[in-house]
């Protein structure tokens, strides 16, 4: 992901669950505004930019966020790896690979665990 969130709503009385992919709340933020309004009660976890975005300056702007059951605990986690984008001028490297290259992000990695019997927000 790149400046974008994944948002856990549930509504009251049911089994299911849904994971948005939201677009940069900071881009969009009235739709953002709009959507938290809508979701009032109902959000249990977010990952947003801020949780996974560092220097810039130094290509810490993805993360590779996923949402994981873990058998071990029965419950769902939220999880999210930072990444670094490196950029690559070398152009016998660059023949090698079409895309971007990555490396570890000074940002730590973390997970949160889903509790639905309480809302975030």
């Amino acid at each position: 992901m790149n400046g974008c969130s994944l948002i856990v709503t549930k509504s009251p009385n049911e089994n299911n669950f849904r994971v948005w992919h939201f677009p940069s709340p900071d881009s969009y933020k009235t739709a953002y505004k709009e959507f938290k309004k809508k979701f009032k009660g109902q959000i249990y976890r977010k990952i947003k930019y801020s949780d996974y975005g560092g220097d810039a300056s130094k290509g810490e702007i993805d993360g590779v966020n996923y949402l994981y059951y873990n058998n071990s605990i029965n419950k769902w986690e939220l999880t999210c790896i930072p990444t670094k984008r490196i950029i690559e001028t070398n152009p016998q490297k660059l023949a090698l690979w079409i895309g971007n290259w990555t490396g570890k992000s000074n940002v730590p990695r973390f997970k949160r665990i889903l509790n639905f019997l309480q809302p975030i927000e």
